[in-house]
């Protein structure tokens, strides 16, 4: 006959066995491959550029989840140093992606296209209240691999908008593991002009789980650019990653520039595309407006520039810290 002691032990064993089990179900769950191509090309339309950042391919599809009431009423009780975590533990156990996207034992992936699309001085980027780029991404063989879906981010003060076309396809329409070419046609709704990139993807192959996520759908964004910069620069002096993020040719005087004390006050961004600067083309410049929070000295503002090129955000010059009455 069992002691209670060891009745005890081996009710412990069960439900952590249980428990390991259960988690490593869920733990499954989070586990996604991302293939992704650095595009970098410019295309010149009619009325302005599009930048095709991008082009990814999922074997995943995320689901927007909805937590019961019962979770929120719960959380509500809880002290706030614990309700992050009560969210963390929340949204591990659930099953965040759907992998199902083959159909008669074929399967499937989700490609995307991901750009930016600038418009000339005084166009408007809509055309009967859609934006008036389409992407589309084909293989040789005709299959068209996204651009069934869309979508687009917009801002207030930008003049610029970020873009993605996506679409289903079936590994025999087309795989990333063969050398097949894919063509990206860029279109212009209004003016019916097309656009064509003939590429051949090298595709590179990241896998992610839930203690490291896949990337925002819009991470490409200048603006995320500047925010690293900042927090390597300024909060977290990480000075070998804000290094990597400065281009090869800016002044070692930007730095001074950043040397300043109005980083803890409050802070708004605005971001806008300039084109040409220093020789670079297609450069974006981010302004930033420092406000005490007493309010007892002028806005500042301080303007960032960063260029696009291949694929890859630098920075390239910092102007000085001047209040906004001066500008």
């Amino acid at each position: 006959m069992l002691s209670k002691k060891k009745i005890f032990t081996l009710t412990c064993l069960f439900i952590f066995i249980s428990w390991s089990l259960f988690s490593l179900y869920y733990y499954n769950k989070h586990i996604v491959t991302i293939q992704e191509y650095k595009v970098g090309e410019r295309i010149e339309v009619s009325e302005g550029i599009v930048i095709i950042n991008s082009i990814e391919v999922h074997d995943f599809q995320r689901d927007y989840l909805d937590y019961d009431e019962w979770f929120y009423k719960i959380l509500q009780r809880l002290p706030v140093r614990l309700q992050r975590f009560a969210m963390k533990v929340m949204a591990f156990y659930t099953e965040p992606y759907t992998f199902d996207l083959g159909a008669n034992g074929i399967e499937g992936r989700i490609m995307y296209v991901y750009g930016i699309y600038v418009s000339n001085e005084n166009k408007s980027m809509f055309y009967k209240d859609s934006l008036r780029i389409n992407a589309y991404a084909a293989a040789e063989n005709g299959s068209y691999l996204a651009g069934t879906g869309s979508g687009y981010v917009a801002g207030d003060g930008r003049n610029y908008i970020l873009f993605h076309s996506s679409g289903k396809f079936f590994l025999n329409e087309y795989s990333p593991d063969s050398n097949d070419k894919l063509i990206i046609n860029v279109k212009d709704t209004l003016s019916n002009e097309n656009y064509e990139l003939n590429l051949a993807p090298t595709w590179e192959t990241n896998k992610y789980n839930f203690f490291n996520r896949p990337p925002a759908d819009y991470s490409f964004s200048p603006d995320i650019a500047v925010s690293k910069f900042i927090r390597a620069a300024i909060y977290k002096e990480d000075l070998r990653t804000a290094k990597g993020l400065i281009g090869p040719q800016a002044s070692d005087l930007l730095w001074e520039k950043l040397d300043h004390d109005k980083w803890s006050g409050t802070q708004g961004r605005v971001t806008q595309y300039i084109g040409s600067y220093l020789g670079y083309r297609d450069v974006f410049s981010t302004t930033i407006t420092f406000e005490e929070f007493d309010k007892s000295e002028d806005i500042l503002e301080q303007r960032i520039l960063l260029n696009y090129n291949n694929g890859e955000w630098k920075i390239i010059d910092v102007s000085s810290l001047k209040a906004i009455s001066d500008s």
